[in-house]
């Protein structure tokens, strides 16, 4: 999926147009790089299904990919945004 898909998604999804959906997803993208910017930590799903905290080293950030160079394994969910009565499943 490439940005112009997840905006589509998140259009349909969230019953919003195409342009607002496409600034949700450019706040969301600019929320993440600035906390991967400022050294927080991303959040993954552990093994055993909680949250868990990571301290990660950040390479190239392009706007709508980052680079993640260390911290993470490979095959992590990677947590993203967490709103109260919405749950994902990796698929």
């Amino acid at each position: 999926m490439n940005k112009n898909d997840l905006v589509s998604a998140v259009a349909d999804h969230a019953g919003l147009t195409k342009n607002d959906a496409g600034r949700a997803v450019d706040a969301v993208f600019a929320s993440i790089e600035g906390a991967l910017k400022s050294g927080d930590e991303v959040r993954i799903v552990n093994d055993a299904g909680t949250i868990t905290r990571v301290k990660v080293t950040i390479g190239l950030i392009d706007g709508e990919w980052v680079e993640i160079k260390d911290g993470l394994k490979g095959d992590e969910l990677v947590v993203v945004d967490i709103a109260a009565g919405n749950v994902a499943s990796a698929a």
